[in-house]
């Protein structure tokens, strides 16, 4: 979502430029200003649709990945990494016991 927040802002700051360009007095060179407001809204709308699905999309893709445990070693000198069954929360307690 973070990218859709940048999007949002920079829309607003182009809107509050406008904004302050009309308060101003000063006319925009663009003879039918209305039409390209509408447009620009158009615009918005269909960048946000767009990235609202290509972040459910890279949603769906991780949260279909598969995750793990971190690495242990059994007696024998094997490194045992173990599946998480899915919907189970990111960290287990050993996880969140170490520290860098």
């Amino acid at each position: 979502m973070t990218i859709l927040r940048v999007l949002l802002i920079i829309l607003a700051a182009i809107g509050a430029g406008a904004g302050a360009a009309k308060a101003a007095g000063e006319q925009p060179g663009w003879p039918d200003r209305d039409r390209l407001a509408s447009d620009m809204r158009e615009a918005g709308e269909l960048v946000r649709q767009g990235l609202e699905k290509m972040l459910g999309s890279i949603d769906s893709a991780l949260r279909a990945m598969p995750r793990y445990e971190l690495p242990t070693v059994d007696a024998d000198g094997n490194i045992v990494i173990r599946r998480r069954p899915p919907g189970t929360p990111n960290g287990n307690q050993r996880e969140q016991d170490q520290t860098i």
